[in-house]
């Protein structure tokens, strides 16, 4: 009965919402809305690395960069990008978080994701 009841307020909580137009139809998933100077040729994609705060040209060095300042650029520019988002305008598919511990002489970030997927072709699902 619990159950019926719980899927019953979600059912009614998303009419209103979609009565209200605030469900994840403004939801804007081009990658150049997400980050500035993005490009694909159909084979590579381009991100300028202007485009990342907290990244230089020496950290993306092929030889001589740091991978996790790469990787920590693009996790803190989705996560700033999400969080500019009005919460009606998100994605209803995908979530992303961070946590933040501050220490003496450091902070440490968690990221997280959400993500909906097909199950067999890992594809995101549609809003």
């Amino acid at each position: 009965m619990k159950t019926t009841m719980k899927a019953m307020m979600a059912i009614l909580v998303a009419m209103i919402m979609l009565t209200a137009g605030v469900l994840a139809a403004d939801f804007d998933a081009a990658p150049t809305n997400w980050i500035s100077g993005y490009s694909t040729d159909g084979t590579n994609m381009v991100i300028p690395i202007a485009a990342l705060t907290y990244l230089t040209a020496g950290q993306c060095d092929a030889a001589t960069g740091d991978v996790r300042q790469i990787v920590f650029a693009i996790q803190e520019a989705i996560y700033q990008k999400w969080i500019s988002i009005p919460e009606s305008n998100r994605s209803a598919r995908v979530s992303v978080s961070r946590s933040s511990v501050v220490y003496s002489n450091r902070i440490s970030n968690t990221y997280s994701y959400r993500a909906d997927l097909a199950p067999v072709s890992l594809v995101l699902l549609p809003e």
